[in-house]
């Protein structure tokens, strides 16, 4: 019987921290769901926390007094591709990806080298990479501040898992999609515009191609990377290339609306970055693999409708 581990969970109110939440509930662990700021987001039977995490006293003393043996590292501040990166934005970014995730690494270090700590970390830190598929060792070259701070957490991880031989893994997060996305991302913004009175649908680049899965098998993958008696580096993605119109076309089909495409010539249309993720070692060491294809994921979106 598999033993109930008190786990927990920063950023657990964010598209994949709900899923997973809602699937360790279901494995029967209690769940701690950490927040800075109040929120009417609640998801049952988890216990929901608000502090902030980049305060070491604060992390300490809830770690301890909560008796935490395993900890998910979701906590982030990602945009779309629609958005712009702020100077506010880039400061929470590396606030958390370094100083709040170095609070939980030394006390793990300092307090309790049994917790174990999984990092999600992101294909952002490969956004100006040209060469493809991409793997745990391929060389980061990233675009954005985001994808900086990523790779910051990612390398802060494998500093200490390598020198100060504490359990923390990384999962590299391809795209993953889950009803809970917000509303400026690439699904939901194409669903909204063929519901629209407009005749015609804009989109950055249909031809772009995008390496995706559901949040649903990305949250499985990081089970199973906690399961393993040893730390490690993982991709999680599909390992498959497809494009923004192969997404369009399949969203038009399930509605039944079909309109003209328009490209949004006031975005710079990237040619040549392709993101898509060497899955082999996850799958060989874990014998994980993802389940639901691209019906699968656009099915998500019309679930509760008749």
């Amino acid at each position: 019987m598999m033993k109930k581990k008190n786990i927990l969970i920063t950023g657990g109110l964010g598209q994949v921290g709900k899923e997973l939440t809602k699937f360790l509930l279901k494995k029967g662990h209690k769940v701690h769901v950490v927040t800075n700021k109040k929120s009417r987001k609640k998801i049952k039977n988890s216990v929901i926390s608000i502090f902030d995490i980049s305060n070491k006293k604060k992390v300490f003393k809830f770690l301890k007094k909560n008796k935490i043996n395993c900890i998910y590292f979701l906590a982030s501040h990602n945009i779309s591709s629609t958005e712009k990166e702020t100077e506010s934005l880039n400061d929470k970014n590396i606030k958390t990806n370094v100083i709040s995730l170095t609070n939980f690494l030394n006390y793990i270090y300092k307090h309790n080298r049994k917790i174990k700590l999984f990092y999600s970390s992101s294909s952002h830190i490969f956004n100006n990479q040209l060469r493809y598929p991409q793997k745990e060792n391929t060389r980061a070259k990233f675009s954005s501040f985001y994808g900086l701070a990523k790779f910051l957490g990612k390398e802060i991880c494998e500093f200490y898992r390598n020198e100060k031989r504490i359990f923390c893994s990384v999962g590299i997060m391809y795209t993953n999609v889950s009803i809970n996305i917000g509303k400026n991302f690439l699904i939901k913004t194409i669903i909204s515009q063929l519901k629209s009175k407009r005749k015609f649908v804009k989109l950055n680049n249909p031809n772009a191609k995008i390496d995706i899965i559901s949040t649903k098998d990305a949250v499985k993958a990081m089970y199973k990377i906690m399961q393993l008696e040893k730390p490690n580096t993982f991709i999680i993605s599909r390992n498959k290339f497809i494009s923004i119109k192969q997404i369009y076309n399949q969203i038009s089909k399930k509605m039944g609306i079909n309109k003209k495409i328009l490209i949004n010539l006031k975005k710079k249309i990237d040619k040549g970055n392709y993101l898509l993720g060497d899955n082999k070692k996850i799958k060989k060491m874990t014998k994980w693999k993802p389940e639901d294809n691209l019906n699968d994921i656009v099915n998500l979106f019309f679930q509760n409708e008749k």
